[in-house]
């Protein structure tokens, strides 16, 4: 397990195990790992009514989760009135087949503009997980990747009013992590 640090939470890292099961159940293993060892034996992951990450009995306490191929991540929030989410992501070439769903137009303009598709590829990158980040923290059903604004410096995002920081990591296997996190 890595422990990573970021301005609002702490990140906690882990491969995803390849054992005998299911991606979901190796997925659901990473994670009910890193809740123990990140806040202690005996904690249980629930879901809130609107599907959003919990530890049971403690609702002081803010959580995101994300997957990628290889990693699991949880992001445990530093307050109650922070609301966080995280995206853990490796480059995908379908992005590039998707990305009018989820840029705004702006954004687009901005990924168009790229030099070269692995330039672009990357930049994509960055909008998605940031976008998925945006939409964990945000608690707000319905809405849309495409009401999400990223700002062109990449360090926050606009949503519904809202104003939300960003942050990020890379992973040595070009896997990227995008931290969003709401003052409430």
């Amino acid at each position: 397990m890595t422990e990573l640090t970021a301005g609002c939470c702490r990140l906690y890292l882990c491969p995803v195990p390849d054992t005998a099961g299911s991606r979901r159940d190796c997925e659901k293993a990473a994670v009910e790992s890193l809740i123990a060892k990140a806040l202690g034996e005996g904690m249980l992951l629930t879901h809130s009514p609107e599907g959003a990450p919990a530890v049971s009995g403690h609702p002081e306490l803010r959580i995101s989760i994300s997957h990628s191929a290889s990693h699991c991540l949880l992001a445990v929030g530093n307050s109650p009135h922070i609301n966080i989410g995280v995206d853990i992501e490796s480059p995908r070439p379908q992005l590039l087949r998707v990305a009018r769903r989820f840029l705004t137009p702006a954004e687009e303009d901005s990924a168009n503009r790229c030099g070269n598709e692995t330039l672009k590829l990357g930049l994509l990158l960055k909008y998605w997980t940031a976008k998925e980040a945006v939409y964990k923290a945000a608690l707000t059903p319905g809405l849309a990747l495409k009401e999400i604004h990223i700002a062109p410096d990449f360090t926050s995002a606009q949503a519904r009013g809202n104003k939300f920081s960003l942050a990020w990591h890379s992973l040595a296997a070009g896997e990227v992590i995008a931290l969003a996190c709401l003052k409430s």
